[in-house]
């Protein structure tokens, strides 16, 4: 489901049993549209938009996931360093 060609597809791995299930949804939605935003997010997983930047908090912390541009008109990256 989640794109990860540097590594072979492993990336998927390195985010199993490290996130809630939150953060993995949200990673998925990321991959299906890169520039969803957090209002969104919340909506489809069912949970506050400070949950939802809590989560994103935490992936951008752990390298998994990336800001790329301006708060209107970026969009998001999911990574694997």
């Amino acid at each position: 489901m989640i794109k990860d060609d540097q590594n072979g597809g492993e990336g998927w791995e390195k985010v199993q049993g490290r996130f809630g299930d939150s953060a993995k949804k949200i990673l998925v939605l990321i991959d299906q549209d890169s520039e969803v935003t957090i209002s969104h997010l919340a909506e489809e997983i069912g949970i506050s938009n400070r949950a939802i930047q809590k989560n994103i908090k935490n992936l951008k912390k752990e390298g998994i996931l990336k800001r790329v541009g301006e708060r209107k008109e970026g969009y998001w990256k999911i990574i694997f360093e």
